[in-house]
């Protein structure tokens, strides 16, 4: 899983110079509080050799360095970030378990959403999984799995940011029935089933 020296070199170059990347001014009301946790390596190797260290610094970094170039978005420091999934690692890994009251208002504490995410390899890629959760709901807004070469990893996890970012806008949105029927008096019906979509998935019984 080891990656080859000279481009782990210059991922950690990346790495050194990320936290210029993460000036958004965290009081900015305007902006998304996203948790990005530290990496999971596939297979669970010691995280104390220095080897791995560097990897899940030098990819955790990566990610985090796309997602805090989103204007949407303010990334918590690291290690809040690992407290917020330490404390509800347990719903985010068990499809069938609910958020319960206290894990749901940690986005009360800092964090309206997390982006959870793995990396290993296979057959000499480089694989990274990621899923963004929507902390007030437990809902999983986007799943991606990235397997590039070492090469194009920087754009591919461009590629998963711009994901992230159109997802990012759920958060805040809300679709009514009204804003429905405009769109297809308009016949606008791509963004018609987007919202359809989205408003079946998010609408409660006071909207029907």
């Amino acid at each position: 899983m080891i990656m080859k020296k000279p481009v782990l070199l210059a991922w950690m170059i990346v790495f050194l110079s990320a936290p210029a990347a993460f000036a958004q001014s965290p009081d900015d009301s305007s902006l998304i509080p996203i948790a990005i946790p530290e990496m999971t390596p596939f297979g669970n190797p010691d995280r104390n050799d220095p080897a791995v260290r560097m990897e899940i610094d030098a990819y955790t970094a990566l990610v985090t360095t796309a997602v805090a170039n989103i204007p949407l978005f303010s990334v918590l420091e690291r290690e809040r970030s690992n407290e917020i999934y330490n404390e509800i690692s347990f719903q985010l890994l068990n499809p069938g378990a609910q958020m319960t009251e206290g894990a749901s208002n940690l986005r009360l504490q800092g964090a309206r959403a997390i982006l959870i995410c793995g990396f290993g390899r296979l057959y000499d890629r480089v694989v990274i999984t990621s899923r963004l959760v929507d902390l007030q709901s437990g809902r999983i807004l986007f799943a991606n799995t990235i397997y590039a070469a070492e090469e194009q990893l920087g754009a591919a996890i461009n590629e998963l940011a711009g994901y992230i970012m159109e997802k990012g806008f759920e958060l805040n949105k809300t679709v009514t029935k009204a804003e429905i029927e405009k769109l297809v008096r308009a016949g606008n019906w791509t963004e018609a089933k987007r919202s359809i979509d989205f408003y079946l998935r998010t609408a409660k019984a006071d909207n029907d």
